[in-house]
């Protein structure tokens, strides 16, 4: 009862008044008690009680098609401030916990928070490592970078995101890295053709292997329906998408168009990816055929994108007012400015998590963390 209360006080701050009343779902209270005989004189009798209140609405199944309402809740961002301006390039949750690393912080490139709001700085333990993507699964926190001094340990781990060790990969540019439940799969911005993806159970001991092309590949993303790993390349080549069943053969895909991809999510049965150009999303149900997704021409460039709460979330990144634009399958989009921030920054990662989606960003003065939704209310 307290946690309806409170979820009921946090939804009449954020919601306009006359959309929470259409949905809450409660009855009128009863009538009220007649009021009691006149006593004598100098004094009045004393008021009936009140009659019982009615029986409850149903409030609370109102209130979870309100929070899954894409266009009531999930359009107001928070700034939140961050201890460092650093070039936050990734972030992830797991384990009760955000985890960001930035790819120019030094000793304090590592930064989490308990509920996206507070964040704390942790130590580094490559601080000349430029930390590129990080992800959760397995009870372990997995880093990789994009370079740390041309040395093979561009991988670092973590049981609690608290504190880091250093693991040996290669020295590749390692853009991203995914965790498919069992095993994390990792992929390269400059790999060869020899050594452009590595795979590991434990996040320790690496494996590396070919890929079709020596593309630039920013993004990986896997399917728990398909079973297939999804990568997508920020060099503009054709075949600028691949994809794998086991992170070791990969097939590249060429029916997808040739631009600049940046991202690539799935959720709800869909592969979703965000490009460079004025139609900035692919879409895909199997990982084998990708299409366009048919949207109004726009000029700004989408990087941030994830899959939470039922939906697509992507932000723009322009180094601007940031939009946003979310879909519950990547066909049918909502748009909109994250107004009132005023505030300019580049998103460029997102992740969710127990009801929050958390952006963060490259630039920005003080404020690089955005956050939208209600901390607890997961899934």
């Amino acid at each position: 009862m307290l946690n309806r209360v409170l979820l009921a006080m946090i939804l009449a701050f954020l919601l306009p008044s006359t959309i929470y009343g259409a949905q809450s779902g409660s009855y009128p209270s009863g009538p009220r008690g007649a009021t009691g005989p006149v006593g004598p004189r100098g004094a009045t009798g004393a008021t009936g009680a009140t009659g019982p209140t009615g029986p409850s609405g149903g409030g609370s199944s109102a209130m979870t098609a309100l929070l899954a309402s894409t266009d009531v809740l999930y359009t107001r961002w928070i700034p939140r401030y961050t201890p460092n301006d650093y070039s936050w390039n990734s972030v992830t949750y797991g384990n009760g916990l955000f985890v960001a690393v930035a790819y120019d912080g030094g000793v304090n490139g590592i930064m989490t928070s308990p509920d996206g709001v507070t964040w704390t700085t942790r130590v580094n333990p490559a601080p000349a490592a430029l930390w590129w993507s990080v992800t959760y699964g397995g009870s372990l926190f997995v880093a990789v970078a994009v370079n740390n001094a041309y040395t093979a340990q561009t991988v670092m781990t973590s049981p609690d995101g608290i504190l880091w060790t250093l693991r040996v990969g290669t020295a590749q540019q390692w853009g991203s890295v995914v965790y498919n439940g069992a095993y994390f799969c990792a992929v390269a911005m400059n790999g060869g053709i020899s050594d452009g993806a590595m795979r590991s159970v434990n996040g320790i001991t690496w494996n590396h292997y070919a890929t079709p092309t020596p593309q630039g590949w920013t993004s990986v993303a896997y399917s728990s329906t398909t079973h297939l790993f999804a990568s997508v390349s920020n060099t503009g080549f054709v075949n600028g998408i691949m994809t794998s069943s086991d992170c070791i053969t990969w097939t590249p895909i060429t029916n997808a168009r040739t631009t600049i991809w940046y991202s690539v999510a799935y959720g709800n049965g869909v592969f979703l990816a965000t490009s460079n150009d004025a139609s900035p999303f692919l879409r895909s149900t199997d990982g084998v055929v990708w299409n366009d997704v048919a949207l109004p021409s726009t000029t700004d460039t989408y990087k941030g994108l994830v899959y939470g709460h039922g939906i697509f979330m992507s932000m723009s990144n322009e180094n601007t007012e940031p939009k946003w634009m979310t879909s519950p399958d990547g066909l049918v989009w909502t748009y909109g400015l994250a107004a009132p921030l005023s505030i300019q920054i580049q998103v460029v990662s997102m992740t969710y998590g127990n009801g929050l989606f958390v952006s963060v960003a490259q630039s920005g003065t003080g404020q690089r963390v955005l956050t939208n939704g209600i901390f607890g209310l997961g899934p």
